[in-house]
This record gives structure tokens, C-alpha cells and sequence, in this order.
């Protein structure tokens, strides 16, 4: 691409205003084209009487334009180019990568998707990316459909944030992300992620068929994420343990999503029994066979598995993740620390686990507040203490 060219440009009077007349250099259809532009520079008046007084003004503008990189001249494109030219190939180039640069072919697509579904059809998606301002931002926001949830808009701007992040790291904007600041709405909802009860465990794997009823029997006594579940090779089972080495989105085959979700889970005894007895049932031709194998020979598609054999079975079917959530929740309610839940799930952070794993529960919360008074109650016996009289009178 062709640096831009230095000019003079020319300086003209109109309607009471020096006007700097240039052209600039932007990128039309993969092409680099000139086009004219007129820029206001000052009011005619007693600081700016002559263009010789003006010139610095334009000079200031002439010489940002003459030392312009690549990266800003890909300012100029629209939004909505730069997306899908620039920032979208580069988000693929980082599903190669390994590390922190690494991005998980799901996130990729979730965020087409919001390019998509939110933003291509928007007005913000025409102006040029060198222009956009956080006020375009705000409004944008602003007219964003409220009926979606605070989750959606902050998916939103977490991804136009990450546009004019990339923008400013290949030079196409300078200053701050126009991102930075802005306010979104959306309809704020308390968190009720769904998990499945020990009961409705045990009736699925009464009810349900192979390979559903060992599929879900390794979800519910380990918390792999269905990812995972896909993941797994016979090579990965020892008679022990289940050593996540790797994870299966669709037909893509990856790492596991961190260094710490790289690891080994426990398997139970009533685990084991089930594994064992699937393995016999369907023997596998190759260690590297996957323990749940579609009839393509690659891994089992859980969605359709789900779609056609689970759901209607079990009616109150909610999806692979509730398993994960539900044997945090109950670790947790039988007596696992915290800390000790996150290992078993394999997350960074213990924030993480206790924000989204450990659902409350009315039932548990009522048993533990029972077995506080209790405790309470017998320390207060001990010392004949208002607690106990009152305990006392109430059996009376």
C-alpha cells in the first residue's frame, strides 16, 4: 500500500471560515482511492485575518496525513468493512495460535454471531472506524433492544470493544477505545442456572439407553463440560482416573480451554462400574477411539443425542451443563470447601465456581440454618442460656 503523498493543500474563504481543501487517502473495495476533502480550520477574524496565519493550522493536518501508516489507513475503512476484512481474519489466525493468544473456535462464532444478529444492520456499522466516537457508542447502546438481557448488551460491548482494541493495536485509531465509558442497559435478570438433583439423576440412568445413560452417568459423577465429554478417548481412562487431554466442539478438536482444566478426575467406584461395563458392551478397535463414538467415527454429537433420546425421556431435560453445575452444588452442600469444589471442576478461580456452581438450594439452605439452631441450641444448654429455655419451652 502506497504511503499517502505530502500536499499543500490549498486554503480558501467561505462563508465566514478558512477552509483547508486536501485529499485524503482511504480504501474503497480493497483499493487505496483519493478523495477530496474540505476541513474547516478558524473563523475569519482578528487571530486568523490572513491564510499565512492559518497555515499552521493546515500544515498540523497535512503532516498527520503525510506520515499515515497501513494501520491508519485502515482507519478509514467503514465498520462494518474492517470487521469483516480485517478483524475477523485475525481472530481466525488466533484460533492457530497456542497460549494466550489462543481463541476457542466457540468464542469465534459467538461473535459473529453478535456482529450478525446486533450490529452489521446498525448505523454505526457505516461510519468509518477513525470517526467512531463513544458517543456513536452510547447510542448505539441506547437503541439496542432492551428486551435483551444486561448479559447480551455486555456480550455486545465486549466485542465491539475488542474491534477497536485490534483497531488501535495495528494503528488504525489512536487515544483511548471509544468503547471506554459507555453504559449499557438490558434487562437484569438474577442468575438460576439449572442443576439436577441426585433423584433425577438416578432416573436417567434407569431409563435411558446406551450410549445416553453412560454419557450422562460420566457428565453427572465428574462435571466434564460436554466439550470434554466428546474429548475423551479410552487412552484417557486408566480404571481410576479420566485425564482430560483435549476437548471436541463440533468438528473441531482443541486443547482443553486452560491449563488448569487440563487434568485428571477422579472416577468413582458406581463411575467405574459403568465405564467398565460400557467398554465391554462396545469394545474399542484403537486406544484413540473416542469412549463416545458417532456412527461417522468421530465423536458422538451431544446435541442431537440430547434432542432425540434425552429429552424425550426425561422431560425435565436442561441441558449437559446442569450436570456440571449440580455436582458442584451438591459437593458443596455435603461438606466440600470451596476451594476444594473448584479443583474438582478445574477453574482458575474459586470466584468463578462459587458465582456459577454452587446454586442455592431452599431445601439445603433450610437444613443448614436447622442444623445451626441445633448446634446453637446445644451450646446454650450447656450453659442453661435464654436459647435453651426457649427450646425448652417450645417442647413443652
Amino acid at each position: 500500500m502506497t504511503r499517502p503523498r505530502y500536499q499543500k493543500g490549498s486554503i480558501v474563504e467561505r462563508n465566514g471560515n478558512w477552509v483547508l481543501k486536501y485529499y485524503d487517502d482511504r480504501i474503497d473495495a480493497g483499493a487505496v482511492k483519493r478523495v477530496r476533502i474540505s476541513k474547516i480550520l478558524a473563523p475569519v477574524g482578528n487571530v486568523y485575518r490572513t491564510k499565512s496565519q492559518v497555515r499552521p493550522l493546515a500544515d498540523e493536518i497535512l503532516s498527520a496525513l503525510a506520515s499515515q501508516s497501513t494501520g491508519q489507513i485502515d482507519g478509514t475503512l467503514p465498520l462494518s468493512e474492517f470487521i469483516e476484512k480485517k478483524y475477523f481474519p485475525h481472530l481466525e489466525k488466533r484460533q492457530q495460535l497456542h497460549g494466550a493468544l489462543h481463541l476457542e473456535p466457540s468464542t469465534v462464532k459467538g461473535y459473529k454471531d453478535i456482529w450478525k444478529f446486533r450490529v452489521k444492520d446498525s448505523e454505526i456499522a457505516s461510519l468509518r472506524v477513525r470517526n467512531f466516537t463513544t458517543v456513536n457508542a452510547q447510542a448505539f447502546f441506547m437503541n439496542l433492544s432492551q428486551k435483551l438481557s444486561h448479559q447480551s448488551h455486555l456480550r455486545v460491548k465486549a466485542f465491539l470493544s475488542g474491534v477497536f482494541s485490534y483497531a488501535k493495536q495495528i494503528g488504525a485509531i489512536a487515544g483511548v477505545n471509544p468503547l471506554d465509558g459507555t453504559k449499557v442497559g438490558g434487562r437484569k435478570s438474577d442468575f438460576k442456572g439449572q442443576t439436577y438433583t441426585l433423584d433425577q439423576i438416578l432416573d436417567m440412568l434407569e431409563k435411558l439407553p446406551e450410549p445416553a445413560r453412560t454419557v450422562c452417568a460420566t457428565a453427572a459423577f465428574t462435571g466434564l463440560s460436554a466439550s470434554e465429554l466428546r474429548g475423551l478417548q479410552w487412552q484417557n481412562y486408566d480404571g481410576d482416573y479420566l485425564h482430560v487431554s483435549q476437548k471436541v466442539w463440533r468438528r473441531h478438536v482443541g486443547a482443553p480451554k486452560t491449563e488448569a482444566r487440563r487434568a485428571s478426575v477422579p472416577v468413582i467406584p458406581a463411575l467405574k462400574k459403568i465405564l467398565d461395563g460400557y467398554k465391554a458392551e462396545f469394545p474399542p478397535i484403537s486406544p484413540t477411539d473416542f469412549i463416545f463414538l458417532g456412527q461417522k467415527g468421530f465423536a458422538l454429537n451431544l446435541d442431537n443425542l440430547s434432542r432425540e433420546t434425552i429429552a424425550p425421556i426425561f422431560p425435565a431435560w436442561s441441558g449437559w451443563h446442569s450436570f456440571r453445575r449440580g455436582i458442584g452444588t451438591r459437593l458443596f452442600y455435603l461438606g466440600a470447601d470451596a476451594k476444594t469444589v473448584q479443583t474438582i471442576l478445574r477453574h482458575s478461580q474459586v470466584s468463578t465456581t462459587m458465582a456459577h456452581y454452587v446454586i442455592p438450594d431452599q431445601k439445603e439452605m433450610n437444613d443448614a440454618m436447622k442444623k445451626y439452631e441445633d448446634f446453637l441450641a446445644m451450646l446454650e444448654a450447656r450453659r442453661g442460656g435464654p436459647v435453651a429455655q426457649s427450646v425448652r419451652a417450645s417442647d413443652s
